[in-house]
């Protein structure tokens, strides 16, 4: 095989609804949640530098730069979850290979916008491709393997998962409107988010705050969000930092059409009909805090 660069873009996402409905037999917790993919975006390079038998398989990633490149070299390469879903894919396929990739950075980490995940994914696809495989089961349990969060971006768009994240089911939605991402440095711990959430009974049911059935109905009309959209997290994380809670009500005061946090945090979203009122808010935005300005992605 030669050693053609095949490239792939990796978006970011936003939790627009997620609901935790408590923990697992087996130490994860089920959740309800409705994703969505951003234009935010990653891009991805693969070079397979060569497949044998004989050989080793490692994967390597290199930084090529982006917004958000000093995040690439901080990371161990056991630890990449490039790294990570390439091998585990790999394995299902069973091929042995040496491949690179190369990153174009742009979505932060531990900001709840999935962007390790989402390189995963690009990068199991990638694989895919290079192979000329079709998309079968070892593309999906590669990708729940690596990641809760990984099986979603094999979709993109709208989806709504379940399970641990793992159970995708995608929604035929799709919109125009614009998304601010407002970030103010804060780290929030998962693991953490969790506990102080105490979601930790045995999971065996539907649970009150699964509001999957009322989204799909009504998520036509912006209007409707705030009245069957939230994140259970915020009650968790916005009393330990009271900063997110006041940005997304800055958000509603700058005429968010909706708004909330992404995932465990600490990314505080708001979504606009409306461009110049985005303008306007990201203008007001900006003092204190890294804010991007986007789309869904279509």
């Amino acid at each position: 095989m030669n050693s053609k660069v095949l490239e792939g873009i990796s978006r970011a996402k936003i939790n627009l609804h997620l609901a935790v409905l408590g923990r697992r037999g087996d130490g994860y917790h089920n959740i309800s949640t409705l994703m969505a993919e951003l234009e935010l975006a990653d891009r991805l390079a693969l070079r397979i530098i060569k497949i044998s038998a004989d050989c080793e398989t490692s994967v390597s990633v290199i930084d090529s730069g982006g917004t958000c490149s000093h995040i690439t070299g901080g990371i161990e390469p056991g630890k990449n979850l490039i790294s990570i879903g390439a091998m585990n894919y790999l394995k299902r396929v069973d091929t042995q290979a040496v491949v690179e990739f190369s990153i174009v950075k742009n979505i932060p980490s531990g900001a709840g916008l999935g962007g390790g995940s989402s390189n995963a994914a690009c990068a199991i696809e990638l694989i895919r491709r290079a192979l000329g495989r079709e998309r079968d089961k070892a593309v999906f349990s590669a990708a729940a393997e690596t990641g809760s969060d990984v099986p979603f971006f094999l979709y993109g768009g709208f989806a709504l998962a379940s399970g641990r994240g793992e159970v995708v089911e995608p929604v035929d939605f799709s919109c125009k409107y614009h998304v601010i991402l407002v970030n103010n440095g804060i780290h929030v711990n998962t693991a953490e988010a969790y506990r102080v959430l105490r979601r930790d009974y045995l999971y065996n049911g539907p649970d009150h705050t699964d509001n999957s059935t009322l989204m799909k109905k009504y998520m036509g009309k912006l209007d409707n969000w705030k009245k069957v959209m939230k994140n259970d997290f915020e009650d968790a994380i916005f009393p330990l930092y009271p900063e997110l809670g006041n940005v997304k009500e800055e958000l509603y005061g700058l005429g968010a059409d909706y708004a909330a946090m992404t995932g465990s945090g600490s990314t505080v979203f708001g979504v606009f009909e409306s461009y110049n009122r985005a303008i306007d808010a990201c203008d007001s935005l900006k003092n204190g805090n890294n804010v991007v300005l986007t789309k869904f992605a279509l």
